[in-house]
């Protein structure tokens, strides 16, 4: 497990640290990137396609976006490298298929331009800044994301906004070099907040925000071409309030609905058109309009919210993305209740097994926290006597013995009893070229 946080958590977010933890959660290395009294902001961390970490972010102050490459045993590739001096520190940076990283970003109050540039896999400039798109206007901020597509080219999403409000979303679709494919184009005058959210799949990209007094969320084909009509409901939020995600089959957006203080989900295919949205009917309203982050597994949207005026712990949530329902309707806290004040802006990633491993903070004491844990119930039962496709019911053999298995990485050895668990199942020791098990 890889984390980029915060240097320094004791009493402000200063500095940048690259951390690797094993399975279970023990720290195995950390690299300090830079150890100044100076704040970061917009993190991003990614794998390059010959398997080194890229980790972004932009300084307090100077507003200077910078960028650095380690292997992963955390060994420095290229030291923090700075990019460009931007106008606002919402930037973005995405992995390349073809190897290498692009960053977008916009580099100056007066004029309003949107530049691109990438970069190769050990940090050499391979396409220096150009400007792609330039907004009407002398004032404002320019909010980026940007997501690589299944033909390859570039999706680039801007929530502009003037000092006094916002003033649309925009989205357009240009090539790895800059060349534009889909001009850049308005998709709402309205947009409250302009921390919009952009999700991608094979052929279609989403992309969704708080217009006006809208929820709103629109469906583009990878040529930029709108699919039949866009969602629209009253009530919502903005990021991290809001989360856009798919199954490589659909979109789905998690949001606030505020005339009932209640999280729903709405379906969204990528035909745009027919849209499903199901009442999130956690107990209570505790949950409702937090900051919240989550993944698609296995059919069930795995969710984590955080309330952040509260000393409330995170809560888990699991959605099954067939219905629309929770699994649960209380949610499960983990964690440690903060004494004070609990932060918004987690991140939860599938750890395998129906395992979730999350990244939250605690605002109050300036901590950022690491937990490991599951969003099922399952257990290490034994050797199927038949094979059958992921969530098929099989037959197995709950007898003592060893058995070979493919090479996992991790510790030599993990033990494990799940004979006294709610799932019955099996005891044993888990190692890296094998298991031996003691028997139901």
């Amino acid at each position: 497990i890889y984390t980029f946080t915060a240097q320094n958590t004791s009493t402000t977010s200063n500095g940048l640290m690259l951390s690797k933890y094993s399975a279970a959660g023990a720290l195995l290395a950390k690299a300090a990137i830079e150890t100044s009294a100076t704040p970061y902001y917009s993190h991003q961390m990614f794998f390059l396609s010959n398997g080194s970490i890229c980790v972004f972010s932009n300084r307090s102050g100077t507003n200077t976006i910078s960028f650095a490459i380690y292997d992963t045993n955390l060994t420095a590739i290229k030291s923090l490298t700075t990019i460009a001096t931007a106008a606002s520190e919402y930037s973005s940076a995405c992995a390349l298929a073809g190897g290498g990283f692009a960053v977008v970003f916009h580099p100056s109050a007066t004029p309003l331009l949107s530049q691109l540039c990438t970069y190769g896999n050990v940090g050499n400039v391979v396409l220096p800044a150009m400007t792609i798109w330039t907004r009407t206007g002398t004032s404002g901020v320019q909010y980026h994301q940007m997501a690589q597509l299944s033909d390859g080219n570039l999706v680039v999403t801007v929530g502009s906004a003037n000092t006094g409000s916002s003033i649309g979303l925009f989205h357009g679709v240009v090539t790895t070099s800059g060349v534009s494919v889909r001009p850049f184009a308005n998709m709402d005058t309205t947009a409250r907040n302009s921390l919009h959210e952009l999700s991608v799949m094979d052929g279609y990209y989403a992309v969704c925000a708080y217009c006006g007094t809208q929820q709103k969320a629109f469906v583009f084909a990878d040529s930029g071409t709108l699919q039949g009509s866009p969602f629209s409901a009253t009530g919502g939020g903005g990021s991290p309030a809001i989360k856009l995600l798919n199954d490589g089959s659909n979109f789905f957006m998690i949001w606030p609905r505020g005339s009932d203080s209640k999280e729903v989900l709405t379906k969204i295919p990528v035909t745009g058109t027919g849209y499903i949205t199901t009442d999130v009917t956690l107990a209570g309203t505790s949950q409702f309009n937090t900051g919240i982050d989550a993944f698609c597994e296995r059919g069930l949207i795995v969710v984590v919210s955080q309330k952040g005026n509260t000393n409330t712990a995170p809560v888990l949530w699991v959605i099954d993305t067939s219905t629309g329902n929770l699994i649960s309707k209380s949610g499960t806290s983990f964690g440690v209740s903060p004494s004070t004040y609990s932060g918004i802006y987690n991140r939860v990633v599938p750890g395998g097994d129906f395992s979730f491993v999350c990244l939250y903070d605690y605002t109050n004491t300036a901590s950022t926290n690491l937990y490991i844990g599951k969003y099922a119930n399952t257990a290490i039962m034994g050797v199927a006597k038949t094979s059958g496709a992921a969530g098929q019911l099989v037959s197995v053999t709950g007898e003592s013995g060893g058995h070979a298995i493919n090479k996992l990485a991790g510790h030599a050895s993990v033990a494990f009893d799940h004979t006294a668990a709610t799932t019955t199942g099996n005891k044993g020791t888990l190692m890296n070229h094998g298991v031996t098990l003691k028997g139901i």
